[in-house]
This record gives C-alpha cells, structure tokens and sequence, in this order.
C-alpha cells in the first residue's frame, strides 16, 4: 500500500451535484461513502472565477469529485438525507489531481486528488 492509499483513513460522504428541482434549487445524488484525509484548514486558493477565496477544509479522495458536489465528514449510516440542509456539509470548491512521478495509468493509488471546500 502506497503512501496517497494509506493516508485515507477516515470517511466523508460525497453527494455528486444531480441537476436542479422544479423549484430551481440545486439537487444531489444519494450520498456515497469514500475514505479520505480531512483537513481543516484554511488555504488560500483561486477559484473558477478568478477570485482569491479561502477554504474550509482540504479532503485528498480515492476518486474524481464533481464542482459543486458536497461533502460531510463521517461514516454513510450517520449522514443527512438532506445534505443541502446541513452546515457541516460542504461544497467543492476546487478539485485537484497530481499524479505520482513517472506514472502511466490514473488510478487510485498512484494520484493524489484534492478536493478544497
């Protein structure tokens, strides 16, 4: 087991952005759980825009996260069914991949993904 693999030793649930309602409000697949690293820590970034923002929390994944998804620390069993709702559910802000050196293949193992909230 590599070093990016056995960093993830805790769990956060990932609700990936899923379209809007008939209300126009933002809507959510059903939570996932996935191991991670969790953070918190305040980082100073550029988003999208172009604008300097500062996170919440840094959270390195075992898979591509979507803009706009959410995330909240904790197992699955324990998560909200209504993640919208929930402060401690965050957005992503800004997702990052960096593969490890003389890497062919992306996979779980030899990329670091970060997602900044």
């Amino acid at each position: 087991m590599g070093l990016i693999t056995s960093m993830r030793t805790q769990t956060a649930v990932y609700y990936a952005p899923n379209g809007y309602d008939s209300l126009g409000e933002q809507s959510f697949a059903a939570g996932v759980g996935i191991p991670c690293r969790w953070e918190t820590d305040a980082v100073r970034f550029i988003d999208g825009q172009g604008e300097n923002q500062v996170s919440q929390a840094i959270v390195y994944v075992d898979r591509d996260l979507e803009i706009g998804g959410l995330l909240w620390e904790g197992e699955l069993a324990d998560a909200p069914s209504f993640p919208i709702d929930d402060k401690d559910a965050y957005p992503i802000r800004q997702f990052q991949t960096l593969p490890k050196l003389r890497v062919t293949t992306k996979t779980s193992g030899n990329t670091l993904r970060t997602a900044i909230l």
